[in-house]
């Protein structure tokens, strides 16, 4: 009762952008947790992983910090 959509369906994860993206769970983690070895990561690998975190609706977990 009153539960919202986004409860009633799973979250996306990171290896949800991962798989969908093509590129590496490692990858996706610099890129998206903006570490510092991202820096090596090129932009247009940087554009597409973000691109794919978007349209997946990926909201980082503030728990699994």
């Amino acid at each position: 009762m009153g539960r919202r959509s986004s409860e009633s369906r799973p979250r996306t994860t990171i290896r949800d952008v991962a798989r969908v993206s093509g590129f590496s769970l490692t990858t996706v983690s610099f890129v998206l947790n903006d570490a510092p070895l991202a820096q090596y990561i090129s932009t247009a690998t940087k554009d597409q992983i973000r691109d794919v975190a978007l349209k997946l609706g990926y909201r980082p977990n503030v728990y699994a910090r």
